[in-house]
Parts: structure tokens; C-alpha cells; sequence
């Protein structure tokens, strides 16, 4: 039986030890049990299970579906919440089961306009968790286990971006792309302790919604890895929709394998944060 947990207690598992464990596979999609999470993580999560504002205000509420699947019961339900610190932000993806169960934890730590600083995962679903952090030079990536035996670093020379902060890092640079700019973006890949060559460019803008498209870099991975694809409403500039790869995975017999996904969004908020 468990024992509920008390906020003071969820604030405390909030406050220890940062998430860092890496991961113990890149091949998740294979496992048929996904191993336990460190006490860190798992006891992080529990704490947003009990009390997901401790994560600060929802900004939406957001459901998966398969495409071509609308109006079905969701396969996940995911939410942002967002809470300021200093002059920046930390942005945190939840998703859960339709039952509710909160699986999995993504966080961006930026500085003002959504610029990158760190990234940090706990994901029952694959048993995987971890962090990731960008020097204050903006030039090299930071991928750290907790018992310092896994490490790795990785020079960038582009922006970098995580679920959490991609769509914001889209609105900063709303008027560039507009102008047909085509922007190149590191993309952090947690579980393959690295980081993908993406490029954003405007797709389409009419009816009063702008399309953005997100595509990989280097030809093999356009292979593997469809385009992604975000709507803005213009007006408000709120995200109505999101079609492409998503952090939960869908299982097959035994098997959990990657899920391309479309995302509707119902907001909290009257503009995105």
C-alpha cells in the first residue's frame, strides 16, 4: 500500500538531487520491462504525481492520438507547466496514461527567449533518465550519469532545443522564418547521448494559422524520422497542433516502439510561456 504523499515531501524530492542517471540502452523500443528508475527520479516523479503544480502553472493541456485517429480516446495526455525563475523559465512536458498515471517528466531550464541552458528526463515508460547541460559559452553540451562513470561532451555551433523549449524557440524567431530563413537547430537526443542536426523553416501560413516544418539534417535520418510539423494560430500565437515524433512510445505485443503522433492543444493561458 502506498503512502500518500504530503507536499512538504513532494517540495523536498523536487529540491534533491538533480535527475542524472543516463541511460542503459539507445534501444529502447526493444525492452519488455523497462528497468527501474534511481531513487532521484522516481521520487521526482511521485512528487508531480501528487502535486503536479510544484512543476508551476499550466500553461495547456494537450492530447496524443495516432494519426488519422481524431476523435478517439487519446493514446497519452501531456501538460506544460511553466514557472519563472530569475529571468528565465522552467518548462515541464508531463505525460500520462489516459488512467492518469504520470509516466514521464521532460525539463528545459532557458534563459530569456527560451535559450537553452539545460535539460533534465525521468521516463518510466523506458527505464530512462538523465540531464544534459549547455556551457555558459552556448559552445558545448554536457551529457552526465550520476555516478560520473558515463559522460560525454559535445561541441555545438547552432542552437540548442528540447521539447519544451522547441516551439518557443519557433516564436523568437517568428519573423526571421517569415522571411523564408532557414534556421538550423541541435536537437538533444537524450537516450543516444547526443544531439541531431535539425532545420526549421515556414511551410505555409493561411487562414489565419502558420505552419512550421522541422527536418533532419542529414539525409539518413530523413530515412527514419519524418518531418515535424507546428501550427500557430496567428492571432494568438498559441500552438493549435503538432504532427511528428513524441517522447511516449506505443507498445506492440511486448515490444515498445517509436510513435509519430498528432497533438491537440487546449490552453490555460491567452499566449504561450
Amino acid at each position: 500500500m502506498s503512502v500518500p504523499i504530503t507536499r512538504r515531501a513532494a517540495s523536498a524530492a523536487l529540491a534533491s538531487v538533480p535527475l542524472a542517471a543516463m541511460p542503459r540502452t539507445t534501444r529502447a523500443q526493444s525492452r519488455t520491462v523497462a528497468p527501474a528508475l534511481p531513487a532521484p527520479a522516481e521520487a521526482r516523479l511521485q512528487a508531480l504525481q501528487a502535486h503536479p503544480a510544484l512543476a508551476g502553472n499550466r500553461v495547456y493541456r494537450a492530447d496524443v492520438f495516432r494519426p488519422g485517429e481524431p476523435g478517439t480516446a487519446p493514446l497519452f495526455v501531456y501538460a506544460r507547466h511553466v514557472q519563472a525563475v530569475g529571468s528565465g523559465l522552467v518548462a515541464s512536458h508531463l505525460t500520462y496514461l489516459p488512467g492518469g498515471e504520470l509516466i514521464i517528466e521532460e525539463r528545459v531550464t532557458s534563459s530569456a527567449g527560451h535559450v537553452f541552458k539545460r535539460f533534465d528526463v525521468a521516463n518510466r515508460q523506458t527505464g530512462l533518465s538523465g540531464s544534459v547541460t549547455l556551457d555558459a559559452g552556448q559552445s558545448q553540451l554536457r551529457f552526465e550519469g550520476p555516478d560520473k562513470t558515463r559522460q560525454r561532451n559535445e561541441r555545438v555551433s547552432a542552437p540548442v532545443v528540447a521539447g519544451p523549449n522547441l516551439h518557443g524557440h519557433i516564436l523568437q524567431n517568428w519573423d526571421n522564418l517569415a522571411n523564408a530563413a532557414r534556421l538550423p537547430v541541435r536537437l538533444v537526443v537524450l537516450a543516444r547521448m547526443e544531439t541531431l542536426g535539425f532545420t526549421i523553416h515556414r511551410v505555409e501560413s493561411h487562414n489565419g494559422f502558420t505552419t512550421f516544418q522541422i527536418t533532419p539534417r542529414h539525409f539518413l535520418m530523413r530515412l527514419v524520422v519524418s518531418p515535424l510539423r507546428v501550427v500557430f494560430d496567428n492571432a494568438t500565437r498559441r500552438v493549435a497542433r503538432y504532427e511528428g515524433r513524441v517522447p511516449p512510445m506505443r507498445r506492440t505485443g511486448t515490444r515498445l516502439v517509436d510513435l509519430d503522433a498528432v497533438v491537440d492543444y487546449h490552453w490555460d493561458t491567452d499566449r504561450y510561456r
